[in-house]
């Protein structure tokens, strides 16, 4: 009887569905938003040769079920995603409010501040089943 061995396969099946949706607003005074989100979710039967936390198939060597029944959330399923973006002209320079002649017109002029805010759910954690080879498939 075969212990201990790693099982590889060269094939698997997964899906992505997702929907997705995006704002962009522009106001006065150059104050700008943009804000898009995601929601979805991968199914599938493959697995992360390289990432020791999911593990290995459940049972690979069953007749029948193989690794068909391995089909769970991917190893990088990440289901709701946010990013917002902003953006504000400063105020100074030329054709602004403040410090719109001279010298400080060109020094303090064409500054801008940005900002980025991303929130998303953490990826899924799989417990694995590790299943000894029956005699003979191992």
């Amino acid at each position: 009887m075969a212990t201990g061995g790693t099982y590889l396969s060269h094939s698997g099946a997964s899906n992505y569905n997702s929907l997705q949706f995006g704002a962009e607003r522009r106001f006065l005074n150059g104050l700008a938003f943009t804000a898009n989100m995601t929601y979805s979710k991968c199914l599938g039967t493959t697995r992360e040769q390289l990432d020791a936390g999911v593990g290995g198939y459940r049972a690979p060597y069953v007749p029948g079920l193989g690794i068909a029944i391995d089909y769970a959330p991917c190893a990088i399923d990440v289901r709701r995603i946010i990013h917002t973006t902003g953006t504000y002209e400063l105020p100074f320079g030329h054709g602004k409010h403040m410090l719109n002649h001279g010298v400080s017109a060109f020094i303090a002029g064409g500054w801008s501040t940005n900002w980025i805010f991303t929130a998303q759910d953490g990826q899924p954690q799989t417990v694995s089943c590790f299943v000894k080879a029956p005699p003979g498939l191992g």
